[in-house]
């Protein structure tokens, strides 16, 4: 079936569709599968793939690289927001003459970006999103169906100097039952923030006129989580560090555990991970342990964190971003305050 790229391209776009519909545990292989089969059958043009994660799209450079190993005619790179921008800007260079450009991406690609040579857009269909959940009252981030204005973007990527084409790993039905677009951030993440904003402007956060208001549900889960934490008492904002832990708690837990827990490779490779961190367990829980995972690392030495992290199967990449993350938040709190915050975070910086 044909379509036409979106509205900031004339260029037409066919678009091939897939009638099984992919699983929450089948869409990574189903997409590096379809791009080996693009890259065997299609006639020359570049190629761009969509995934949820950065971890996903690591993952699966390596893993079209190891099963075209015997081949020479292809150059694989990576594209998400935690490269470092000389990595980042190798998807924008053209090829090597006689060498088609394969890029695995995460949605950071659907938009802000335009790559040079993309004749062939593959679409999972999927992306991950921060959600938050008021009845078990955690946020996690989970690999949801995207919407139709993503759909459309993405196929437009392949749409952009010459005709291309987008092949959908979701069948027609899937792309009419989208959403026309995504949900309002203020109603899939915790409140908590918002709403320690509203107070700090004088606004009774219950009586504010939202354009799009949250569940109540969601509104008092947040309340009781600032209350619990000490940033709101007899409901007013205090004046003490409730407020700042709140912040600090929120932001390092969802660091650690979106990033630390990530690791990738084979079943086998997943199996020795799995025995070598044992040593890092703590019976206070996943957090500690990771913690006790970002200490050992920050006490190497910085020229051999690297070898570090391959010894013990830890991510590099990620281990690193829940520094910046840290030295983010310290930053953030800093320049709000016009001063350092009066408590002590116990983590190595």
């Amino acid at each position: 079936m044909s379509g036409t790229a979106s509205f900031w391209s004339n260029v037409s776009v066919d678009v091939a569709w897939t009638e099984d519909e992919l699983t929450s545990e089948n869409y990574e292989q189903a997409a590096l599968d379809k791009t080996i089969e693009v890259h065997h059958s299609e006639e020359k043009g570049d190629v761009l793939t969509f995934l949820t994660s950065p971890i996903e799209v690591e993952r699966c450079c390596n893993a079209f690289e190891n099963a075209l190993n015997s081949e020479t005619d292809f150059i694989c790179l990576p594209l998400h927001g935690r490269l470092q921008p000389i990595e980042q800007q190798k998807v924008f260079d053209p090829p090597p003459k006689g060498k088609r450009k394969i890029v695995f991406a995460t949605n950071s690609a659907e938009t802000s970006i335009t790559i040079p040579g993309i004749k062939y857009v593959i679409d999972t269909g999927v992306a991950k999103e921060m959600q938050f959940d008021p009845k078990r009252n955690i946020s996690a981030l989970c690999v949801t169906t995207i919407t139709k204005s993503s759909a459309d973007q993405r196929k437009g990527r392949a749409g952009r100097t010459d005709a291309g084409k987008c092949f959908r790993l979701y069948s027609l039905d899937t792309y009419n039952d989208m959403a026309r677009n995504s949900r309002p951030e203020i109603l899939r993440v915790h409140l908590g923030h918002a709403l320690l904003k509203l107070m700090e402007l004088g606004v009774v956060p219950l009586d504010f006129d939202f354009v799009q208001a949250p569940p109540r549900e969601m509104m008092d889960a947040a309340m009781e989580t600032l209350e619990s934490v000490g940033a709101v008492s007899n409901g007013k904002i205090t004046l003490g560090n409730g407020s700042l832990n709140y912040l600090l708690i929120q932001n390092l837990e969802d660091s650690f555990t979106m990033r630390l827990r990530k690791i990738s490779g084979s079943n086998e490779e997943k199996s020795k991970a799995d025995k070598l961190k044992v040593r890092f367990c703590h019976e206070g829980g996943d957090l500690m342990t990771m913690l006790n995972v970002y200490r050992e690392w920050h006490d190497q030495p910085e020229k051999t964190k690297g070898a570090w992290c391959s010894e013990n199967s830890i991510n590099g990449k990620s281990i690193r971003g829940v520094r910046e993350t840290v030295n983010e938040v310290l930053n953030i709190l800093k320049n709000d305050l016009g001063e350092k915050p009066k408590f002590k975070l116990k983590l190595p910086l």
